[in-house]
């Protein structure tokens, strides 16, 4: 009986794969997919181990180290910092187009990064846990294909091929191991609390409000990515959908990130 149970699974996993295969043959740019059942260990990976910008999904590998650092007592919640013209990054956010300087807590920093995702916020962020501790993380997050070298808009450093990666598969891997609590049950709570946050990603988009996300999307040119924890009846699941090389606008390259995690929530 087992045993045809997982059969059963093994061929629902194998035609939501086929579907999947053929949405994803329409689309002219490169995109990796990486899912995982929390529940049966079922996974579906396509072009799980390419190597893509992370764009926006490295803010979670930041929060965490400074979620590390609170932890510790090196850091502090309540610490309040300033923020003014002198420190402001451009690209995403608000931060950098507010007319006055504003005092915000660390907390409400995260917040900024995981919701808004500012640059200015995840700068700032950066800089307290420091790309060599990020990387540290990443590293004992067993994290193989996945690295930290620029800040935000660092034009100086793009122009010298400096940028952050990951895959697919790192971001599954990250995201399951937050879930099970693997630095510590305070780290795990703080960051599913952090991106669970209501946002405008494409993850967010394809359920409709249908299942609590706890994810971090992201984009730059010819880049669109998502990557999440999707918490429904049966059990939550992970799913990160990765893209790059578009020639398209980038609406069409958001819609089919959109309409690939359709996909698979709909049969879930």
């Amino acid at each position: 009986m087992h045993y045809q149970k997982h059969e059963m699974l093994d061929s629902f996993y194998q035609t939501i794969e086929e579907k999947l295969l053929f949405e994803l043959s329409q689309y002219e740019w490169v995109t990796g997919l990486a899912f995982k059942d929390f529940v049966t260990d079922h996974q579906i990976e396509i072009n799980q181990n390419e190597i893509f910008p992370s764009a926006s999904t490295i803010k979670i590998h930041i929060m965490l180290k400074i979620l590390q650092l609170v932890e510790q007592g090196a850091l502090s919640f309540e610490s309040v910092i300033e923020i003014n013209n002198s420190i402001c990054s451009p690209g995403a956010g608000l931060l950098s187009h507010l007319d006055d300087k504003i005092d915000l807590t660390l907390r409400n920093l995260i917040h900024f990064m995981i919701i808004l995702s500012d640059n200015t916020a995840t700068n700032i962020l950066i800089d307290l846990a420091t790309i060599k501790g990020i990387n540290g993380l990443i590293d004992n997050f067993e994290l193989e294909n996945t690295k930290i070298q620029r800040k935000m808009e660092d034009q100086k450093a793009v122009a010298s091929n400096l940028e952050n990666y990951t895959t697919p598969s790192d971001c599954i891997r990250i995201l399951h191991k937050i879930y099970e609590g693997h630095s510590s049950d305070f780290v795990s709570t703080n960051a599913l609390y952090f991106l669970k946050k209501p946002k405008k990603g494409f993850l967010n988009r394809a359920l409709e409000g249908k299942a609590i996300v706890a994810n971090k999307p992201g984009g730059m040119p010819r880049v669109r990515c998502d990557a999440g924890i999707v918490y429904i009846d049966g059990g939550p699941y992970a799913l990160a959908i990765m893209t790059k090389f578009s020639k398209a606008l980038s609406f069409h390259q958001e819609h089919s990130i959109v309409n690939t995690a359709y996909i698979i929530h709909s049969h879930m």
